[in-house]
């Protein structure tokens, strides 16, 4: 094996250096202090800043700033019903996340596949202890939710066989101390008659149906 050991390469003006227009491909590690080419990476006072990195990115260190670092889904496909007119708990629709790096933001993300029943129903995103995360205006006389349907009607037309898929989503800044957990759940309350979660009221015939429900949760570095 041969090889070209030189202390320095200047270009024809004896100030430029040279500009390997190929690139450089090195089977080993590359150490440097700093490169500056170009638009492409420049040198920062704590490493080397890039607009075009290749490869997969797994090694990448230093990258914050809305970076995901753990999701958590849970998965409902089964159904729920209730005849509550006060909020409660839709038995597993929850989710549990423990944040890695402190002062991280949660992205909550619940998709409810169905629910309906013939009056009124409303569903809150809350933390574990019921507080909302989302929700409209609390206004006096109002009801205040995450989201909400009206499928009046009796045994024809909507309120019988339709139903009413929703998304939630809400980035959450919740107040934790590192290590413990955060959980989020979906909750319900209907102003008469019974809510169903995941079917529709008719659940016989070509109009019955059956979804599934979920919550994700992203930890998502600030």
């Amino acid at each position: 094996m041969s090889e070209i050991r030189v202390e320095n390469i200047v270009g024809e003006n004896g100030l430029d250096a040279v500009n390997f227009s190929k690139g450089v491909s090195a089977a080993g590690i590359v150490t440097a202090t700093g490169f500056k080419v170009g638009t492409g990476i420049s040198m920062t006072e704590t490493g080397i800043k890039a607009s075009n990195f290749y490869g997969s990115g797994a090694n990448l260190t230093g990258v914050s700033a809305g970076k995901i670092l753990q999701v958590v889904q849970t998965v409902k496909s089964d159904v729920f019903s209730s005849t509550s007119q006060t909020y409660v708990d839709i038995t597993g629709l929850s989710a549990t996340i423990t944040p890695v790096k402190a002062n991280s933001n949660i992205l909550v993300i619940a998709i409810i596949g169905s629910f309906g029943n013939t009056d009124v129903s409303n569903i809150a995103l809350t933390t574990a202890d019921g507080t909302a995360i989302i929700q409209g205006d609390i206004v006096s006389g109002k009801d205040s939710a995450s989201t909400s349907a009206y499928t009046g009607g009796n045994s024809t037309g909507e309120g019988w066989y339709g139903n009413n898929p929703a998304p939630i989503i809400k980035l959450h800044d919740p107040s934790y101390t590192l290590g413990n957990a955060v959980t989020y759940k979906c909750r319900m309350k209907c102003n008469g008659n019974t809510f169903y979660l995941n079917r529709n009221q008719s659940d016989s015939g070509q109009y019955a149906v059956r979804t599934a429900s979920t919550i994700t949760l992203m930890e998502v570095e600030v």
